[in-house]
């Protein structure tokens, strides 16, 4: 891979500090189906559910649906016309889905609280790229306060448990089946199992995020798809792990920055950037061998070069 050389190694990106969730805040539960499990898929449908209020929409795809994700959720596409479990519905395009959303959620009242299950490493991020793709993320934010993890929220609360998959949870705690991987059958049946059990603060606060945090988390994942191509000669050579490189890369860090800081101050240069402190924690690692280790290859490059 080509390394293109720059001039000043990026500042730290430094994690705004979660202030928590107010416990007085609306919950309103949400899901979304997809056209598979990659790294950035469409949005198939959408519910969402705040006490007896409803709402849902299918959502048409600019991509194949796999057929996994058909499997799963019982969404097709026939030509132009979309169908759930064989029975054609209606299905509007990403814009609109999403201003109807937002819409749901401000109808709620203020400071909405969006609860999911698995949001925090899945829904989350998916719902974010959908945003800025049609230009809603800001009238978005004007009406959220945060989210919750209703996965790490029984994970906390129930430590042990054989499986926190929602589908495990609504048998083990409702004792019955339901029609799970339907976005709005999911969020009734969560909302239920949510507000069956009576949890914790501190499980609840440590299952919260705030808006930052998740705008914050978000934008992580493409700062580290952005720079982690360039470390991965690094960890072809095993100088690295593939973990440490996701975490250079996530800091901001690439392979020019990494051979920048080496150019100037050596190994001293390397330790410098990647131990420079980033709030209460490391840029990235204060490990001695794992510093020692980047330094030398850029030692022999350098060597090889002169």
């Amino acid at each position: 891979m080509i390394h293109q050389d720059i001039n000043e190694i990026p500042s730290p990106r430094v994690p705004p500090k979660d202030v928590g969730i107010k416990s007085a805040s609306i919950p309103v539960y949400f899901d979304l189906e997809t056209t598979g499990l990659g790294r950035n898929p469409h949005i198939t449908q959408m519910a969402a559910v705040c006490g007896e209020n409803q709402w849902q929409c299918f959502v048409k795809p600019k991509v194949p649906i796999s057929t996994s994700a058909s499997d799963v959720t019982g969404i097709t596409m026939r030509g132009s016309q979309m169908f759930h479990r064989g029975k054609p519905v209606h299905s509007s395009n990403l814009s609109s889905a999403l201003e109807s959303f937002v819409e749901f959620i401000s109808r709620q009242g203020k400071c909405a609280i969006l609860s999911g299950h698995n949001i925090k490493s899945y829904d989350c991020h998916v719902l974010f790229n959908a945003l800025e793709a049609v230009g809603k993320i800001d009238t978005f934010k004007d009406h959220v306060a945060g989210f919750v993890d209703t996965k790490l929220l029984f994970r906390s609360q129930f430590p042990g448990l054989p499986s926190y998959s929602q589908q495990a949870l609504v048998s083990s705690f409702l004792h019955c089946d339901y029609a799970a991987h339907d976005a709005l059958q999911d969020v009734v049946f969560l909302q239920r199992l949510v507000r069956l059990v009576n949890f914790d603060e501190h499980n609840r606060l440590k299952a919260s995020f705030s808006l930052p945090c998740a705008t914050f988390s978000h934008e992580s994942l493409r700062v580290t798809a952005h720079n982690l191509p360039s470390l991965q000669g690094l960890v072809n050579e095993k100088i690295i792990t593939k973990c440490m490189g996701t975490k250079i890369a996530a800091s901001d860090l690439n392979y020019a920055a990494l051979k920048l800081a080496f150019s100037r101050g050596e190994e001293e240069g390397i330790r410098q950037v990647l131990s420079e402190e980033c709030g209460s924690r490391p840029r990235v690692t204060t490990s001695s061998k794992i510093i020692h280790s980047i330094a030398e290859h850029f030692r022999s490059t350098f060597l090889s070069e002169s």
